[in-house]
C-alpha cells in the first residue's frame, strides 16, 4: 500500500523485499527487487543469504528517501547497517508497526527466554538505528513499555516522530454472504463476530470463555480464521463440552465474505494479546460494528471501543450492549467518525503526502 501511495504522489519507487531467489521485475508503476535473505537480528537468528548482493544493489543505486518497514526484520536491519557505513545523503525513515522485544505474550518462563534472546537487539541495535534515522513513523500517538516502546525511546532520544495510522480494509461496495450453518432467520436476531487467526496470540479462547459466561449463548457467535488448525480444534472441543450449539468456526473465507459478516454483525469481540493497532478494529469502525476488545496496543485511546481487561469484563459487557441498540449506535457513530478522520485511504494519502513534502524540502 505504501509503495502505491508514494507512486500516486508522483514518486519513482523501488521496492526491496524477500524472495526465494534473486529477481527484479516491474509491477504496475514501481519495480520490485527480491533477495533470498533470512534472519531477524535476534540472538541465534543472524542474517543469512545474499547479503553481498544486497550491498552491491544499494551501492549502485541512490534515492532521495529510503523507507524501511518494521523493527526486527532483515529488511530494516541490513539496510540501516549499510547506510550506517556509507557516506550517503538519503533521508532514512523507519516505518514502525510496533516493536516486540519486551512483549510478554507468552507464559512464564517462555516470555523471559524470549526477552533474553532479544536483549542485545533492544540494548544495542535499537538505539543505534534511532540515532541514524531522520524520522520514525508510528501508528498512533501512544507510547508504553510494550509494542510502542520504540515511540517512547524515540521521544527520549529526540528523534522526530510522525503519526500515520493503518488503513481499514473493509469495503462495503463488495460483499458476499458466506456459507454458514445459520439460516437468515437465525441471524435476524443478531450475531457476534470474532476474526483472527486461530492462535495463542489472537487468543480466541478469551472470547469463547467470555461468551460462555455471558449467558447470551442463544445469540450466534461466528469465528473466522485463515484455516482450521490445532488451536481451533481445541476451541471446537471446548465449545462441544460446554454444550454450545450456536458457535461456528469458519476458515478460508474471501474478503467479500468477511466484509459481509462485519456489515451485519451486532458485536465484534477481540481477545488479541499482541498487537499495536488491530486491523480488525479499524474494519469495525469502517463497517459501524461495535467492538469489545481486550486492552491491547493503543485501543484504549480509541473512542467507540469497549475496552476490557479480562474475559469476565467482556462477558459482563455483552448483555447490556446486545439489548441497548441506542448505545450501540452511539459507539458505532464514534468509531465511524474516527475512521473518516484517521483510518480511511484519503486520510493516509494526505499524511504520507505531507511527510514526503517535508522530507524532500529538507533535501533542498
Amino acid at each position: 500500500m505504501h509503495a502505491g501511495i508514494m507512486q500516486s504522489l508522483g514518486c519513482e519507487v523501488d521496492v526491496v523485499t524477500r524472495g526465494d531467489s534473486f529477481s527484479r521485475e516491474a509491477q504496475k508503476c514501481f519495480s520490485v527487487t527480491r533477495f533470498p535473505i533470512s534472519g531477524n537480528g535476534r540472538l541465534f537468528k543472524p542474517h543469512r543469504g545474499s547479503l553481498k548482493e544486497l550491498d552491491a544493489f544499494l551501492r549502485h543505486n541512490c534515492w532521495d528517501i529510503v523507507f524501511t518497514h518494521c523493527w526486527q526484520a532483515w529488511s530494516t536491519n541490513c539496510l540501516l547497517d549499510f547506510f550506517s557505513r556509507a557516506d550517503r545523503s538519503e533521508k532514512l525513515v523507519l516505518v514502525s508497526h510496533g516493536i516486540s522485544t519486551d512483549s510478554n505474550f507468552h507464559p512464564f518462563p517462555r516470555n523471559w527466554l524470549r526477552r533474553l534472546l532479544w536483549m542485545p537487539y533492544r540494548v544495542f541495535s535499537v538505539p543505534k538505528y534511532m540515532r541514524l534515522i531522520d524520522r520514525l513513523v508510528v501508528l498512533w500517538d501512544h507510547f508504553d513499555d510494550d509494542r510502542f516502546l520504540d515511540h517512547k525511546i524515540a521521544r527520549s532520544m529526540c528523534v522526530p516522530v510522525s503519526v500515520i495510522p493503518n488503513v481499514a480494509r473493509y469495503d462495503a461496495t463488495s460483499i458476499n454472504r458466506p456459507c454458514l450453518k445459520f439460516t437468515q432467520e437465525q441471524l435476524a436476531g443478531g450475531f457476534m463476530l470474532s476474526v483472527g487467526n486461530y492462535s495463542e496470540e489472537k487468543n480466541e479462547f478469551f472470547v469463547l470463555e467470555a461468551y460462555i459466561r455471558s449467558r447470551m449463548t442463544h445469540v450466534p457467535l461466528i469465528f473466522v480464521g485463515r484455516q482450521l488448525n490445532n488451536y481451533s480444534a481445541g476451541l471446537e472441543r471446548h465449545a462441544r463440552q460446554s454444550g454450545l450449539n450456536n458457535v461456528q468456526f469458519c476458515e478460508r473465507l474471501s474478503k467479500e465474505e468477511i466484509d459481509w459478516l462485519y456489515k451485519y454483525a451486532d458485536l465484534f469481540l477481540c481477545g488479541s494479546k499482541n498487537e499495536c493497532q488491530p486491523m480488525v478494529i479499524l474494519d469495525c469502525f469502517a463497517s459501524r460494528t461495535v467492538c469489545v476488545s481486550r486492552n491491547v496496543g493503543c485501543v484504549r485511546s480509541f473512542p467507540g471501543v469497549v475496552v476490557v481487561s479480562n474475559s469476565d469484563e467482556m462477558s459482563a459487557s455483552l448483555r447490556p450492549l446486545l439489548f441497548d441498540s441506542v448505545k450501540r449506535q452511539e459507539l458505532a457513530d464514534q468509531g465511524f467518525d474516527l475512521y473518516k478522520k484517521e483510518f480511511c485511504f484519503s486520510a493516509a494519502h494526505e499524511k504520507w503526502g505531507a511527510l514526503l513534502k517535508q522530507l524532500l524540502s529538507q533535501n533542498q
